[in-house]
């Protein structure tokens, strides 16, 4: 926990991690293992409706990724079911940028990062 409280202080979060970790216990994703923690949820991404103003969304097409601090492969390996797109939220300089790839992508990439 103290990684990711210091993950929401560098990117500059406008909320607390305390507040996104209640909002993902009622209403989204929160996996936590000693070194893992992930907080998500499905989403639909060709929408007029931004990711994190999503919650409940029926026919997601993506798995919003607020928060990671862990490996790909653990995600991958704890994700409830697969959706064919992840997107990473990130803040720089206190602005949300958001990082789309698909499924497989992220599968490539934590396969790489595990040789």
């Amino acid at each position: 926990m103290t990684e990711a409280r210091s993950l929401y202080q560098k990117m500059g979060y406008p909320m607390s991690l305390e507040h996104d970790i209640a909002d993902y216990l009622q209403r989204g994703y929160m996996i936590r293992t000693p070194d893992f923690l992930v907080l998500g949820k499905p989403v639909k991404l060709f929408t007029t409706t931004e990711p994190h103003d999503q919650w409940g969304t029926v026919g997601a097409d993506a798995w919003y990724i607020k928060l990671l601090v862990g490996s790909l492969s653990a995600l991958l390996d704890m994700v409830p079911y697969p959706l064919p797109f992840v997107c990473f939220e990130r803040w720089i300089r206190g602005s949300r940028n958001l990082k789309t790839y698909s499924f497989k992508r992220v599968k490539e990439i934590a396969w790489a990062a595990q040789k």
